[in-house]
C-alpha cells in the first residue's frame, strides 16, 4: 500500500506530464480496494492514496478542461476520472463529490466541442479523427455534473450509432453503469448543440463553426488554433466576447461569400476562410475602425484566393457549377452574381467591393494598392462586359 515508485502516481511530481494513466490506473485501484478489503483502517489509508495520485492529474488539468491529449483519449482521461469520482461518491454516499467543481464540468464538456459529424472528431495529436465518444459514459458523466449538453449529445450519439449499446467492451463497471442509466438515456431528448466558438484560452486552442449543425462536416468546422492567446478568450470579465471571436462571428459568412465568389466550390472557399482568419489571429497590428478591419481580412482573402487560382490543378477546376452547393446559406447567389463569378479577377474584385460591400473608388483603390483612375475604368469595363451579357440574355 506504500508503493510509491510508479509514475503514474505523480507522488513525487516535479512537473512532469500527469496524463490518463494516472485516473485508469487510480479507478482500477479504487474499485479493488472497495471490493476487496475488509480492514476499515487499511481500507481508508488506501482510498486517500488514490485521492492525493487523483488529485495530481486533476491539478495538472487546465482550468479550460481540455484534452491536450486529443479526444479519442478523453475516454481514459477526463472519463476515467469520472468513473474514479463515481466510485467515490457511491463509496461515501455522496459526501465525497467534485461535481459542482467547474473544472470537472468543463473536462466533461469538452468532449461535445469537438465533434464535428459523420464520426468526425477535430483532432491533433496522435488521436484518432474518428469517434465521439462512449455515448453511456458521456451520459452519466454529464448526469452527474448537471450537463444537459453533455446528455443531449449522448443520447443523439447513441441513436447516431443504430441505439444504445449497453456494453463498454472489457470494462465491467462500465458496462453495468450502462444498465443503470440506459432509460435514461432513452428518454433523454437527442440533441448535439454546442457553442459557435470554444477557446480553451490555457491548453490555447479554439474550435469555431461556421454553422449550427454537425450533419455535414465540412459545412461545420471552419479551424482549430493551436497556441497563443493574443486575440482569444470566449468571455473577458465583462461578459463581453472580445477582439477575435466578434471579428470571426461579424464577417465571416462576408469571407467566406467572397471566397466562395472565386473558387466556386465549397472546399476551397473553407480553406481559404480559415487561412484568412488565422493571418487575422496572428497580426500583430490595430485598426483605426471595423471598416479598415474588414478591407483587411477581403484583401486578404482575396489575395490568397489569386494565389491559389495560379495552381494549375485549381485552374482546371474554376468552372465547377456552384449551383450544386446552393443549399448552403453562405451560398445564395442572385442572377446578377452569378454573371459577375465569370469576370476576370481584376474586374470581378473591384466589383465585389464597390457594389456588394459599399467601399468607393478611392477607398478601393488604396485597398488594392491602384490609382483611382484605375478603379473607375475596370468599374467602366466590367459595367460594359455585365450589360453585353445581359443583353444576351433578353434583360
Amino acid at each position: 500500500m506504500q508503493e510509491d515508485r510508479f509514475w503514474w502516481m505523480a507522488f513525487d511530481y516535479k512537473g512532469q506530464l500527469v496524463n490518463n494513466w494516472n485516473p485508469w490506473c487510480n479507478a482500477n485501484v479504487l474499485q479493488c480496494f472497495l471490493l476487496l478489503e475488509n480492514d476499515k483502517n487499511k481500507l481508508a489509508d488506501a482510498v486517500y492514496r488514490t485521492m492525493v495520485s487523483v488529485d495530481k492529474f486533476i491539478n495538472y488539468v487546465h482550468s479550460d478542461g481540455a484534452c491536450e491529449e486529443g479526444p479519442s483519449y478523453w475516454g481514459h482521461a477526463a472519463g476515467k476520472m469520472y468513473d474514479y469520482l463515481q466510485l467515490l461518491y457511491d463509496a461515501t454516499g455522496g459526501k465525497l463529490s467534485l461535481y459542482t467543481n467547474p473544472l470537472i464540468r468543463n473536462m466533461g464538456e469538452y468532449i461535445s466541442r469537438t465533434y464535428v459529424g459523420d464520426g468526425w472528431v477535430v483532432n491533433f495529436a496522435d488521436a484518432s479523427a474518428k469517434g465521439g465518444g462512449d455515448a453511456g459514459l458521456i451520459f452519466r458523466y454529464g448526469k452527474a455534473i448537471g450537463s444537459d449538453e453533455m446528455q443531449k449529445y449522448a443520447a443523439w450519439l447513441s441513436r447516431k450509432k443504430g441505439g444504445i449499446v449497453i456494453t463498454s467492451g472489457r470494462d465491467i463497471f462500465r458496462t453495468l453503469q450502462c444498465l443503470l442509466y440506459s432509460e435514461d438515456m432513452q428518454k433523454t431528448t437527442p440533441v448535439h448543440q454546442t457553442p459557435e466558438v470554444t477557446w480553451y484560452p490555457e491548453t490555447q486552442f479554439c474550435y469555431l463553426k461556421n454553422k449550427k449543425g454537425f450533419d455535414v462536416l465540412r459545412a461545420s468546422i471552419v479551424s482549430i488554433v493551436k497556441g497563443g492567446e493574443k486575440r482569444m478568450n470566449t468571455l473577458d470579465g465583462t461578459g463581453q466576447k472580445n477582439n477575435f471571436t466578434q471579428t470571426y462571428e461579424a464577417y465571416v459568412n462576408d469571407i467566406y461569400r467572397l471566397c466562395f465568389s472565386f473558387m466556386k466550390n465549397h472546399m476551397d472557399a473553407e480553406d481559404i476562410v480559415h487561412e484568412t482568419f488565422l493571418k487575422y489571429y496572428h497580426l500583430d497590428r490595430t485598426f483605426d475602425s471595423e471598416q479598415h478591419k474588414k478591407a483587411w481580412l477581403i484583401v486578404t482573402a482575396s489575395n490568397a484566393c489569386k494565389d491559389m487560382l495560379k495552381h494549375w490543378w485549381n485552374r482546371r477546376n474554376r468552372l465547377e457549377d456552384f449551383t450544386e452547393i446552393a443549399e448552403d446559406s453562405h451560398s445564395e447567389i442572385d442572377g446578377m452574381m452569378s454573371l459577375i463569378l465569370e469576370l476576370p479577377y481584376q474586374y470581378k474584385m473591384v466589383v465585389y467591393l464597390y457594389y456588394y460591400e459599399g467601399y468607393n473608388s478611392r477607398e478601393i483603390a488604396d485597398l488594392l494598392h491602384k490609382s483611382e483612375s484605375t478603379i473607375r475604368t475596370r468599374l467602366q469595363k466590367a459595367k460594359k462586359i455585365l450589360r453585353k451579357e445581359l443583353e444576351k440574355d433578353g434583360y
